[in-house]
């Protein structure tokens, strides 16, 4: 960083540093949450690479550009950050496999029991056809050729019947999530 200088010394270091906090410091934090997209993380990411920065202040002379050196300090403290999430969250995850896989297990069970119930009473609720249709081509897997013989009907008729259906399906599954 190129100031005016005598003795390699900045000259009043804490003002100078107090105009590169006001200067850069928004600028820095919207960086950061580009990279994040958590503001508070954000901010505690260029706190530290202030701190940093003040704690290293006697080296600041060798520094040419302070804007790109702050800027690529913020983005590797930011990945620092997310890798150590990152291990935090892998970390939890083996610690509840571990100790607690028959009540994930079980929780997981219990969830599907309610999903399958609510599909099969969607189900009923469809036309005879749709539901028809839809049984033998998820349930029994069969090709829609041989629900056509099944049923009756032309290939084009399963296609149309699927179809109706699963759209009728889909709606009411949404319906029910979203409320």
């Amino acid at each position: 960083m190129k100031t005016d200088r005598t003795n390699n010394e900045l000259p009043q270091p804490d003002l100078f540093f107090k105009n590169l906090y006001s200067s850069y410091y928004k600028s820095m934090a919207i960086y950061a949450y580009s990279i994040l997209g958590v503001k508070s993380s954000s901010n505690d990411v260029v706190q530290d690479v202030f701190l940093t920065l003040w704690e290293k202040r006697a080296q600041l002379d060798k520094i040419d550009n302070i804007k790109g050196y702050l800027f690529k300090a913020v983005k590797f403290k930011a990945l620092d950050f997310l890798r150590a999430q990152q291990r935090q969250t892998q970390k939890q995850a083996t610690v509840e496999k571990e100790f607690y896989p028959q009540k994930m297990y079980h929780e997981t069970s219990l969830e599907a029991a309610e999903f399958e119930e609510k599909i099969q009473g969607y189900l009923k609720d469809l036309h005879p056809n749709y539901r028809q249709a839809i049984m033998l081509s998820r349930f029994s897997g069969l090709t829609n050729d041989q629900i056509a013989e099944v049923m009756n009907v032309s290939k084009k008729t399963v296609e149309n019947h699927l179809f109706r259906g699963l759209s009728l399906l889909k709606k009411q599954l949404s319906k029910n999530i979203s409320e």
